[in-house]
């Protein structure tokens, strides 16, 4: 019997009311993990991409897009176990490669965050162990010009462990690095702050800990300059699991307030940014909610840390999120890796409240991850991701072929919604699946 339009409609809303009852009667504690199989991007969504294999010899970290429109990348540029230097590569608006340089000494150097600088130049933030004391790592910020020529470098660092992983210019035109010091602080690992001048010479410096004072390991894997003038950093807190860590602090690196966000389980922050509402929203993963060994975990914030809330992301392995930006359309895209399937990029789109629009994966034969993302139009996301024969680890990154893919918006690409299947799966897991046919478009 063929149904008729009307007959749909009616069991379309029948449906769409079952899914609202079972919603309203579950538990107040419930945790909405979507996912949609993961798709790949499809040929059409994908407007190109370029592989660097071959033009160097490691991986990104790190990715912006230039004031003239092309992109900078950087990361590590291996050279062996033991010697690896900090790579600074420039493309064209094409993702071609235009020039790198290479800086750091005898021993290992990273870069994990790049900026482009109020003069047009640039401005790298890592560890170096080159340089400093001991031997072991230290805080490494280097300043360029705008052809990646080195002006100036700084190091900041003790006796024992310290590294940048998140950079910023301030108002002032000086630098704030956030990363990780076992030399300074109450705990064995704790967040770090260092202010600099516009030269690299440090004005001031800061560590905190979790909201247990001197809880025993605290890092920060991301800082923004807020609109405030202070800063917010985020990362993770642990006194037995790690939690999502987020500290706001003032102009002069005074902690104002300190909030942590998770469960029985480990949960940690990789990325952070100031939302349209002056509230805050952190990704990175969870193990203590979701449906898999790991999801990515998108929080969001009111001004004051209070948790407004929080969505997950994946399949039964292993997914997270190592970079976050927020949308022209208010809502959210982030981007890391997924495990369920193929060891893959995952890429999520969604919307003001965290509910998912769209995802798409790549990669290929080996391990696929993550690291930068940029919204370059409304409808178009560039993406820094590498390649490795082994499972993509954050900030380690050897002996891996990296690549930018640029990719549309599937909205923005004539489709027609062919049909759509409603499956409850368990008592916290609703997936709404739809089948996307794509228009050919006419050749002139």
């Amino acid at each position: 019997m063929i149904m008729s339009n009307r007959g749909r409609k009616r069991v379309f809303t029948s449906l769409l009311l079952v899914v609202f009852i079972f919603l309203f009667f579950s538990s107040r504690l419930l945790v909405i993990n979507q996912v949609t199989g993961c798709d790949d991007c499809s040929e059409n969504q994908i407007e190109w991409v370029q592989s660097y294999s071959g033009q160097v010899k490691s991986g990104g970290s790190s990715m912006i897009q230039t004031l003239a429109g092309g992109f900078v990348i950087t990361g590590n540029d291996y050279l062996d176990e033991f010697d690896d230097d900090v790579l600074l590569l420039k493309t064209d608006s094409e993702g071609a490669m235009v020039w790198n340089k290479t800086y750091g000494g005898t021993d290992s150097d990273r870069a994990r965050q790049v900026i482009q600088t109020s003069d047009g130049g640039f401005a790298l933030a890592g560890s170096t162990s080159s340089f400093g004391c001991c031997g072991v790592a230290s805080m490494y910020l280097i300043k360029t010009d705008s052809e990646g020529n080195k002006e100036w470098e700084g190091i900041y660092g003790g006796f024992y462990y310290d590294a940048a992983y998140g950079l910023v210019q301030t108002e002032d035109n000086g630098f704030a690095l956030a990363g990780i010091t076992y030399s300074y602080g109450a705990g064995q690992y704790d967040a770090y702050l260092v202010k600099t001048d516009s030269v690299g010479i440090m004005e001031w410096n800061y560590t905190y800990s979790g909201v247990w004072s001197g809880t025993q390991y605290d890092g920060a894997y991301a800082v923004i300059q807020t609109n405030d003038g202070g800063f917010a950093l985020a990362g993770f807190t642990s006194f037995g699991y790690p939690d999502m860590f987020l500290v706001k602090v003032d102009s002069e690196g005074g902690e104002e307030w300190i909030k942590s966000y998770g469960g029985l389980d480990s949960d940690t922050a990789y990325a952070i940014i100031q939302t349209n509402d002056n509230g805050f929203a952190l990704a990175g993963f969870t193990k203590a909610v979701g449906s898999g060994e790991s999801d990515m975990l998108l929080v969001k914030t009111n001004s004051t840390g209070y948790m407004e809330w929080y969505q997950t992301f994946g399949g039964s392995e292993y997914e997270n999120a190592h970079t976050l930006i927020q949308t022209l359309d208010g809502g959210y895209a982030l981007a890391g890796s997924t495990s369920s399937g193929d060891f893959d990029m995952f890429f999520v789109k969604t919307n003001s409240t965290g509910s998912m629009e769209w995802n798409c994966t790549y990669g290929g034969e080996n391990a696929d991850g993550a690291f930068s993302l940029i919204q370059t139009s409304n409808i178009s996301y560039v993406i820094l991701g590498s390649s490795t024969t082994e499972p993509v680890e954050l900030f380690t990154l050897n002996n891996y072929e990296f690549w930018l893919i640029k990719i549309k918006d599937p909205s923005s690409i004539d489709a027609t919604v062919s049909s759509f299947v409603i499956s409850i799966v368990s008592s916290n897991l609703i997936l709404i699946f739809y089948k996307i046919k794509s228009k050919k478009r006419k050749k002139n």
